[in-house]
C-alpha cells in the first residue's frame, strides 16, 4: 500500500510541475523565439497608431474635405515648383538650340517634334 501511495504522491506532483518551474530548479530558462518579441512590439505599434490617430482628430483644425482641398492645392503649387525646377535644369544642360520636351503640353507631342 505504501508503494502505490508514493506512486500516486509522485504523479500528481509531476503533473503540477511546470516547465518553467523545472529549467529554473536547474539554472535554465525557456528560449524566448521571435513571436515572443514580435507580438509585443506590434501591438505597441497598433495602440499608438490609434492613439494618434486619435489626437489627430481631436486637434484637427478643419473639416477632413478641407483639409484634402488644402493638401490637393499645397501639393499641385509644389508639383509647379517642381516641374519649373527640373525644366530650368535641363535647359541649362541641354545643347544650344535644343529644347527639352515639356511635361504637360496637352497633345501628347513634345515641343521638339511639332512642326
Amino acid at each position: 500500500m505504501k508503494v502505490q501511495e508514493t506512486i500516486r504522491t509522485l504523479r500528481h506532483f509531476a503533473d503540477t510541475l511546470d516547465t518553467s518551474q523545472v529549467l529554473g530548479s536547474v539554472g535554465l530558462q525557456r528560449r524566448h523565439g521571435f513571436v515572443d518579441y514580435a507580438l509585443p512590439a506590434v501591438g505597441i505599434l497598433a495602440v499608438g497608431i490609434l492613439v494618434g490617430g486619435g489626437l489627430a482628430l481631436l486637434f484637427a483644425r478643419m473639416d477632413g474635405s478641407k483639409l484634402r482641398r488644402e493638401i490637393a492645392i499645397d501639393l499641385g503649387k509644389t508639383t509647379d515648383k517642381v516641374q519649373a525646377a527640373a525644366a530650368s535644369i535641363a535647359h541649362a544642360v541641354t545643347p544650344d538650340g535644343v529644347q527639352p520636351p515639356r511635361a504637360a503640353s496637352g497633345d501628347g507631342l513634345h515641343a521638339s517634334k511639332r512642326g
